[in-house]
């Protein structure tokens, strides 16, 4: 698997920024991996309804900034339209750079993201992220302004006792360019829906289980209902003394 480390100069700049801001308490670098049945991104598969291994970086600064690096395997054979290239699987890495804080009640987060694929199997796109939460709700909108699509999402995760948790998505992708995201005009807006719980084992990890559905209408089989089964483990890599 290639992994490419060069990020538009924007994100680096962003993500540089957060290295001004002062604090009394410690920067924390994370990592994490998981593995899955498969790799759903806003209710569509990534990987041709196969496998996937996942892993990331984070650095978060206790003034409110985060960036990191997310990497993943994708396979984009199924419901690439007629523009077919001979490029299919691919590594997907994700760039993303954020700031978030609370007032009072209510918890914001503004940031970006890069979505990179360096074997050209999947289609490049960047987003502006902005996001409020209330307790456990979290309400979020993805803006691609290149293609001029728009992503929106509420969330919903409650713990159901020490060991258990639940969750539950819906989201409405709309497109001014749909072949940004899939290669073919033939998609329309769609609409996603999932609900999920949470399991802690032993060791750190973590065990999942998720049901998504979407309402997209197109003639590919495979992008209405899914089953992702997933086990994830985070790690606290090391701290930095600010």
């Amino acid at each position: 698997m290639k992994i490419i480390v060069a990020t538009p100069l924007f994100f680096v700049a962003l993500f540089g920024a957060s290295l001004w801001f002062s604090e009394a308490s410690a920067s924390e670098v994370k990592a994490d991996i998981s593995i899955s049945n498969n790799y759903l991104f806003r209710g569509l598969t990534q990987t041709n309804d196969q496998a996937a291994v996942q892993g990331g970086i984070q650095y978060h600064h206790p003034s409110g900034f985060s960036g990191g690096l997310n990497v993943s395997n994708v396979d984009f054979r199924p419901g690439a339209g007629p523009q077919r290239k001979s490029v299919y699987t691919d590594n997907e890495n994700i760039y993303f750079f954020s700031y978030g804080d609370k007032l009072g009640v209510l918890g914001y987060e503004v940031g970006a993201t890069n979505y990179e694929y360096p074997s050209g199997g999947g289609p490049r796109f960047h987003e502006f992220n902005g996001g409020i939460q209330y307790n456990n709700y979290r309400l979020f909108l993805n803006y691609d302004p290149e293609h001029e699509n728009l992503y929106s999402a509420l969330n919903y995760e409650a713990e159901i006792n020490e060991i258990l948790s639940w969750r539950f998505h819906i989201g409405y992708y709309q497109f001014d360019d749909p072949r940004a995201l899939r290669r073919t005009p033939k998609f329309d807006d769609y609409g996603d829906i999932s609900i999920g719980i949470r399991r802690k084992l032993s060791a750190g990890f973590v065990w999942g289980m998720d049901f998504t559905e979407t309402d997209l209408d197109t003639d590919y089989n495979d992008e209405y209902s899914h089953f992702v089964i997933s086990l994830h483990k985070s790690f606290d890599l090391f701290e930095i003394s600010d």
